[in-house]
């Protein structure tokens, strides 16, 4: 199991880097071709709402966990006082249900409030076997 912690400014302008490591990390785990696309895309749809809701100046917060069966990772960024937990993350929401289509696991995480609270989400892509089912143990 490895862990690769990426701490950058909330900008949606380096995005595009966070993408860049998580394909490079799906290629190394070993998922297949569609798999990489699938995690990149979900990826970005993870982190692209939490940049709004980030206190300006603060970071993006993704920490990416590679294991036998796959790659997780938790997104999260500062929020204000008054941030109200869950907005800009609608579970409802079509980008959700694309999110769910695209991994295997998926949760948000709540911030607690108050200072130094932090919003995110968490999400795995699990490696599937040719036959499309993930690996035993």
């Amino acid at each position: 199991m490895g862990v690769l912690e990426v701490r950058l400014p909330a900008l949606a302008v380096l995005l595009p880097t966070v993408l860049a490591i998580a394909a490079d990390l799906a290629h190394r785990a070993d998922l297949d071709v569609s798999e990489v696309d699938e995690f990149q895309m979900a990826v970005e749809e993870a982190c692209r709402p939490l940049i709004p809701m980030a206190i300006p100046g603060s970071v993006l917060s993704c920490d990416f966990v590679s294991h036998e069966n796959g790659l997780e990772l938790t997104a999260s960024v500062a929020v204000g006082p008054s941030h109200t937990p869950g907005a800009g993350l609608d579970t409802a929401s079509v980008q959700w249900h694309i999110l769910c289509t695209l991994t295997d696991e998926l949760s948000v995480l709540t911030p607690g409030g108050g200072r130094g609270a932090r919003a995110g989400v968490r999400l795995a892509k699990h490696r599937c076997n040719g036959d499309g089912r993930e690996p035993g143990p």
